[in-house]
């Protein structure tokens, strides 16, 4: 009879736990915050090979391109601050989403249909400056690993999140996930040097009739665009357990413990 009772006890307990639990759960708040990113929170550039020790950051525009050679290489660059966020507050996902102006990529042997391809954002391994940056140059004085960035030196060379990218997502927001750096930042396991983007690897001195599809355009609206209604934004989602539940769920844990140790007398 004594191990019925016991047995009948411990369920009640754990039932009174889990259902506190589940109350936890449910009574966490959600919520999603979007920052538009602009001059007070943001610094963002693209390198460009054309112009070596030119800074492109004013331009209010991103461009990719990378066909090596002496034809067009660029590379975007972007830095933000982290929002500020309730105590408490758990990070579940951010995604950063630019807005793309301009995509032209096509097969130019045939001079039609869209090709797609994948876009990148990868971790920024070092410091570098709005201004300060060039091909050449991550701030004045100091050498990229390589001129335009090297991958593992100067930039993370597994990518954080990638999409497919064609003319037909041209003049929407691209999104990519960027959780995982974002906590890193949040928590100081990883210092905050931002992102760039990175595309399809290009052929050098190509001819129109090699057919190469990476001859064409990727430009995006950076954070120095006039209209803040097309800048890139940071769409920031979170919970916040909420100090109730957390109180309900430490009584219940030890009514649960009180049991245990009435029902083994």
């Amino acid at each position: 009879m004594s191990k019925i009772k016991n047995a009948f006890a411990n369920r009640r307990g754990l039932t009174l736990v889990l259902l506190l639990g589940t109350t936890l759960g449910a009574a966490a708040q959600g919520a999603v915050t979007t920052v538009i990113l602009n001059d007070s929170n943001c610094g963002d550039n693209f390198l460009y090979n054309n112009g070596a020790t030119q800074n492109f950051a004013g331009s209010g525009l991103f461009y990719y391109d990378n066909r090596g050679g002496a034809n067009d290489s660029a590379r975007p660059v972007i830095q933000f601050g982290l929002a500020g966020l309730p105590g408490g507050a758990v990070i579940t996902n951010v995604q950063l989403q630019i807005k793309l102006q301009q995509y032209t990529y096509i097969n130019s042997a045939t001079g039609s249909s869209s090709v797609t391809h994948n876009f990148s954002v990868h971790q920024m391994l070092t410091s570098w400056t709005e201004t300060g940056s060039t091909w050449n140059e991550r701030s004045a004085g100091n050498p990229w690993g390589a001129p335009g960035m090297a991958s593992g030196t100067d930039y993370a060379a597994a990518a954080l999140s990638t999409v497919a990218v064609n003319s037909s997502l041209q003049g929407t927001y691209l999104s990519w996930d960027i959780t995982s750096a974002y906590n890193s930042w949040v928590s100081g396991a990883s210092q905050n040097f931002g992102l760039c983007i990175q595309g399809p690897a290009g052929v050098a001195n190509s001819l129109a009739a090699n057919g190469d599809t990476t001859d064409g355009v990727f430009r995006l609206y950076n954070s120095e665009f006039a209209d803040d209604t097309v800048r890139p934004l940071l769409v920031i989602t979170y919970t916040i357990p909420t100090p109730g539940s957390l109180a309900a769920f430490a009584a219940g844990s030890l009514i649960l413990l009180k049991r245990r140790r009435t029902s083994a007398h």
